[in-house]
């Protein structure tokens, strides 16, 4: 199986729009925005955060089927512009076959050459063992729990874990 990545432009969109509402069924660890903003605005997001180095926004695929993405949203508050917060899935088909480490080995190389960021930071389930093992081996460390800080369909209200590296610039 050969993994190309892209950096997401406004081309792209309409193809990740239905990437993310197909992830969104297929598991209850995500917490996702809705998805049901027009491409044509989510273009222009995508082009935004392609020029920015405080903003990212990258897809695996694979025979031009989109299979995982991962992002950094940069905080718009001032006092917090060293900050940027993470998401990452990953279509169920391939989990455990390493896209998730693939996006997180990209991120960390965007983060260490290009990105004005300083510290990255994510919510993660408490029950998602498999995620945070994968932070922790991108040596994000846990700081705190939300009790209840999310709820799910399938299991109520749920622990989220943040998770933050830093990086001295």
């Amino acid at each position: 199986m050969e993994v190309t990545l892209g950096l997401a432009r406004a081309a792209d969109a309409k193809r990740l729009l239905a990437y993310l509402q197909k992830v969104a069924q297929q598991t209850n660890f995500l917490v996702m925005e809705d998805l049901a903003m027009d491409s044509t605005a989510y273009g222009e997001l995508l082009d935004f955060a392609a020029d920015s180095p405080r903003h990212l926004m990258l897809y695996a695929e694979v025979s031009g089927e989109i299979i995982g993405l991962v992002n950094v949203n940069g905080s718009p508050e001032e006092a917090r512009r060293h900050c940027g917060e993470i998401g990452i899935t990953v279509d169920q088909k391939f989990w455990r076959l390493g896209i998730g480490q693939l996006l997180m080995e990209e991120l960390d190389y965007w983060w260490q050459e290009a990105s004005s960021l300083t510290r990255l930071e994510l919510y993660v389930q408490e029950r998602n063992h498999a995620a945070r093992a994968l932070y922790r081996k991108f040596h994000f460390q846990e700081e705190g729990c939300l009790q209840e800080g999310v709820l799910t369909p399938d299991a109520g209200a749920q622990n989220l874990i943040l998770m933050a590296k830093l990086q001295e610039k």
